[in-house]
């Protein structure tokens, strides 16, 4: 189901060419595009550079819009950038296995969610938790040093098996600006299937399920054309800034609103509420 491995080609094909034009994203220059099948923890997420033909790992800089669209079995969250960043690929003293580089981390644009102390304890080692965090480990605005599961139990964090987990959508990010480092956790279940009121944001790292791809492209295929979307209009005015892997879109007036129903408390994504 999911193959970290596949390669553009095989990703890549005419039916998903085909797919994207029928709902107007256009395959150029790097496109990052989140499928979630509706109200699950199934999710496959891409970041393609068509310039280059190439699926990128992650994309760092991340202060970007995107558009929310929903099809009958999923949804879909993409934007079209101009091109890759440059990725700090520079080696760093603490590119270790150690789960933190140190015990300085601090929330990065922090959200309130039913689930804070659950990642509390884990930042902090303490106590036990019944789900599993899913981190990755990178230098700030740089390579990936990890990406890992883990447990907590009784205080001690040790790694587990990715496979047969199911995504809870709540997250939190963390930095050290000591080692400038970069943090971003992910919540999961262990049961095999998991009901989320909201629909997931953009997620800039890959994560390849073909399944969830696969009903993509069927629901996709079967959706009328409709008018084209300057996606050039979606660009920021600011400057961007660096490894908000997690943060919600800035919605301006061209794009689809929310469905707030779909949201809940443990949320945090939309960035329109209290959460």
């Amino acid at each position: 189901m999911w193959d970290p491995i596949m390669s553009y080609q095989e990703i890549v094909d005419n039916e998903f060419i085909e797919a994207m034009k029928n709902i107007n994203i256009i395959p150029e220059k790097v496109v990052i595009i989140t499928i979630q099948r509706s109200h699950s923890g199934d999710f496959c997420s891409l970041i393609i550079n068509f310039e280059k033909e190439e699926l990128e790992e992650c994309y760092p800089a991340t202060d970007f819009d995107y558009k929310d669209l929903f099809l009958n079995n999923c949804s879909v969250c993409f934007t079209q950038l101009e091109s890759m960043p440059e990725i700090d690929l520079s080696n760093n003293d603490n590119n270790s296995d150690e789960v933190f580089c140190c015990d300085q981390l601090k929330l990065y644009k922090n959200r309130r969610t039913t689930k804070d102390e659950e990642f509390k304890n884990f930042i902090k080692s303490t106590g036990s938790s019944s789900y599993i965090f899913h981190m990755k480990k990178q230098i700030n605005f740089g390579k990936i040093i990890f990406e890992k599961y883990f447990s907590l139990k009784d205080g001690i964090i040790s790694e587990v098996d990715g496979d047969k987990l199911s995504k809870v959508h709540t997250f939190k990010n963390y930095k050290c600006q000591n080692h400038n480092m970069f943090y971003g956790i992910d919540l999961y279940s262990k049961s095999k299937s998991v009901y989320n009121k909201h629909h997931m944001r953009i997620y800039p790292y890959q994560n390849i399920n073909m399944e969830v791809l696969d009903l993509f492209k069927r629901d996709a295929l079967k959706k009328k054309k409709s008018t084209n979307i300057d996606i050039s209009s979606l660009s920021l005015d600011n400057e961007p800034t660096y490894n908000d892997y997690y943060s919600s879109s800035d919605y301006s007036s061209n794009l689809n609103a929310l469905d707030f129903n779909a949201c809940d408390s443990q949320c945090g994504y939309c960035g329109q509420c209290d959460y």
